[in-house]
């Protein structure tokens, strides 16, 4: 769940953005000392979000970030970082301080914690900050800046 920040429009939004992500096999690592490793990934999400406060009631979009994780030594957990972007669409509405129109730019921060609690899977933990805008593309240009948490899980074949 993420709620509406800042004052890019006048009107209050919540959102709850529901998030399907594929995330690559290590590109990069680097053991530490301690025997703990950072690791460095491609990240693709695909977003379906439900709009429950705000004119519109729906937004979908995808999103590609790197994710930065740093794994204890017995790799059960680990410390996650991500920023990116992509574009969507959302239902504009037409309503004044609403969004001007459907096509939409996003960028969005992510940090969090991941637990293995057994080796297929992951449970996970995080703050989530996305921006939707239109980039300029209508005056007035509203987006949206919404900050809230995250929960899921992650599987691996």
């Amino acid at each position: 769940m993420i709620w509406q920040v800042g004052k890019l429009t006048p009107l209050a939004y919540t959102l709850l953005p529901t998030q399907l992500s594929w995330r690559s096999g290590e590109i990069r690592g680097h053991d530490l000392g301690d025997g703990s490793r950072l690791v460095l990934r491609h990240r693709l999400t695909f977003f379906a979000t439900a709009i429950l406060k705000g004119p519109e009631s729906s937004y979908s979009g995808v999103a590609a970030s790197p994710s930065l994780e740093w794994w204890n030594p017995a790799r059960t957990r680990s410390w996650y970082l991500g920023a990116g972007g992509g574009a969507g669409a959302i239902d504009s509405r037409g309503v004044p301080g609403g969004q001007g129109q459907d096509f939409t730019l996003n960028w969005f921060v992510r940090a969090g914690a991941e637990w293995s609690p057994a080796a297929y899977g992951r449970v996970f933990a995080g703050v989530f900050f996305q921006h939707l805008s239109n980039g300029g593309q209508t005056d007035p240009n509203p987006g949206i800046d919404a900050l809230g948490f995250t929960l899921g899980f992650s599987w691996r074949q």
